[in-house]
């Protein structure tokens, strides 16, 4: 076995670990988020005190969903299609808010179990396998860096920008301002019927940006690994010592990591399938209302729609494709140690042994729903199936 370098090296930089404990800190603060970010200990810490305001703002918002969803059927009653249309693409948009919040909601400790281990094993693998790496001036750093700050940014704005929408249309069809008769809606009411939108506004955007910050991290931290520092052939570069691929280390590491993807699967799978239908239902939804009824809409409520179908479309074709890619690169790298030469016969033996062994890596709820390359594929044939079945369905 070669000599390992002495560790010296953290897994990421100063910013982005600034950039994790603000954003957690903040979400914590309104009940956005259980978990704080110890910035000295570098891990997730629980907060007692957040998760009980956590679970308040949870349930004011299935609060909310059960009241756009009586004001849909209401619209729907009335042959209201402009504030039908409205109300029904909010009420399964915010079923997504929901399903976001369930795994913290009723896994919190499991959740975070698992992004404590995240955090203490790559810190291990780059102190240890990639002493050269400085996160820093390192280019996959810089863009981890990028897009933590672009998300939070973005997240900060569209929950400005929603807060001001009800601040500004507090009657919109979707509010509780839309059935309070006007003489009852004072200022006082007004106030805290503001203070309560602008607060579910920043808790649902907060709540993305820590969901999308988990993902990120784990992305950019864990794909290289499954797909790249494993292979034995066809890589022109590694970002890790030569001692790292010899048969013992890589079945330590690559159970480890294994261990570690699983035990994030056993808690995040749990909402893949809701996740799916829900995006899937919201963007059928979405086209087939555009397409029919766009010269009766407001042109603003067609415009939204338009855009949420867009960008649900693009969100979730490219968590499909990553996983794809995933899942297809983990069977070439278990494949690479088919017929290498090891250092010895019996590296050989054991290795054909573990490689038998050895699952893809996969996004997935059991065997019930995969991430594969060709779900990618499924998806879009579905979209397109399902759009044109409901246009010609109505259209007879």
């Amino acid at each position: 076995m070669e000599k390992i370098n002495e560790p010296v090296a953290i897994p990421e930089s100063k910013l982005y670990f600034t950039a994790n404990y603000k954003s957690l800190w903040a979400g914590s603060l309104i009940g956005a988020t259980p978990f704080r970010f110890n910035r000295k200990q570098k891990k997730f810490v629980f907060s007692k005190f957040s998760y009980r305001f956590f679970k308040l703002n949870f349930l004011l918002l299935i609060i909310m969903q059960g009241f756009m969803y009586i004001q849909t059927i209401r619209f729907h009653t009335a042959g209201l299609s402009n504030h039908f249309n409205l109300s029904y693409a909010f009420n399964i948009g915010s079923g997504i808010i929901l399903i976001t919040m369930l795994v913290p909601a009723l896994f919190p400790h499991e959740l975070l179990t698992a992004m404590n281990g995240f955090m203490i094993y790559f810190n291990r693998i780059y102190n240890i396998y990639m002493p050269d790496y400085d996160p820093e001036t390192a280019t996959s750093s810089k863009l981890l860096e990028f897009l933590m700050v672009s998300v939070i940014s973005n997240m900060m704005g569209t929950s400005l920008l929603l807060s001001l929408v009800f601040i500004i249309f507090p009657q919109v069809p979707v509010c509780f301002g839309n059935v309070i008769p006007p003489e009852f809606f004072t200022l006082p009411v007004r106030i805290v019927h503001t203070l309560y939108y602008v607060q579910m506004s920043t808790v649902i955007y907060a709540n993305f940006a820590a969901v999308a910050a988990m993902i990120i991290t784990y992305m950019f931290l864990m794909v290289p690994f499954m797909v790249n520092e494993f292979r034995m052939k066809g890589v022109k570069k590694y970002r890790t010592v030569g001692g790292f691929r010899t048969a013992r280390n890589i079945m330590l590491e690559y159970r480890s990591i294994q261990i570690l993807h699983l035990t994030f699967m056993n808690v995040i799978g749990n909402v893949l399938v809701p996740f799916h239908f829900v995006i899937m239902k919201l963007v059928l939804f979405c086209n087939v209302v555009v397409i029919l009824y766009h010269n009766e809409m407001y042109p603003a409520v067609a415009a939204m729609l338009g855009i949420w179908s867009i960008l649900c479309t693009v969100f979730w074709c490219v968590t499909l494709a990553l996983g794809g890619y995933v899942f297809s690169k983990s069977l070439e790298t278990t494949r690479s140690w088919k017929n290498w030469k090891w250092k010895s016969r019996f590296d050989g033996v054991i290795m054909t042994k573990f490689r038998k062994s050895c699952k893809p890596f996969m996004i997935n709820y059991g065997n019930m729903y995969v991430i594969k390359r060709r779900s990618i594929l499924k998806f879009m044939k579905g979209l397109t199936r399902g759009t044109f079945r409901v246009l010609l369905a109505i259209k007879k």
